[in-house]
């Protein structure tokens, strides 16, 4: 019964999968913390799911580690129909990412989340994978 119920609810979900993209930033470009990041998206939901979300930067460095930490905590509501987001990166995620920074400006080993939530199951959207420079 608990499986019907969640593919159930993976199927009510399905539209939102299909509807959120990223569309920056440009995945080509290394992210500079030092600077102001521009995240965008597009996608449109269908009225029974909210067209609030969460935003999170996600990173796993090497196989012992997974950081990751909401960006949006301090902001009231991000909505679909914002399209953007601006991040001006903290000082508290330069330090937790800073042990890595050799490796993440090599390697694309750092992403965003849209964590969009419908009744009891939440769906995430990935981004495309980023370099990360501006660490030191």
């Amino acid at each position: 019964m608990q499986t019907k119920t969640f593919l159930a609810a993976l199927l009510a979900l399905l539209p939102t999968v299909q509807a959120f993209k990223f569309t920056g930033p440009d995945p080509l470009v290394d992210l500079d913390f030092r600077k102001e990041i521009t995240i965008t998206w597009t996608g449109d939901v269908g009225k029974d799911i909210p067209h609030k979300f969460d935003l999170e930067w996600y990173s796993e460095p090497d196989k012992f580690h997974t950081i990751g930490a909401e960006i949006t905590h301090n902001v009231a509501d991000v909505f679909l129909s914002d399209g953007q987001y601006k991040l001006k990166v903290s000082k508290n995620t330069k330090e937790m990412l800073r042990p890595f920074a050799d490796k993440l400006a090599t390697d694309k080993l750092f992403s965003f989340r849209a964590i969009l939530k419908g009744g009891d199951t939440d769906v995430t959207y990935y981004s495309q994978n980023y370099t990360v420079v501006g660490l030191h």
